[in-house]
């Protein structure tokens, strides 16, 4: 079985699209390993430099 890690771009498109839309909100993103091991879906995602961030393949 292989991952289907090719949708990140779209998947990282609506989560951006969700925090551009609330910018001062808490937003929670959770995803299987392969999706930040592979293909990460964090090069997708425009985060803020004053938020707290992590990024954990667990």
């Amino acid at each position: 079985m292989n991952a289907r890690i090719t949708g990140n771009p779209n998947i990282g498109r609506k989560i951006q699209s969700a925090i551009d839309r609330f910018p001062d909100s808490t937003h929670l993103i959770t995803c299987g390993d392969a999706h930040i091991l592979h293909n990460p879906l964090q090069n997708f995602v425009r985060i803020p430099e004053s938020v707290v961030r992590i990024v954990d393949a667990c």
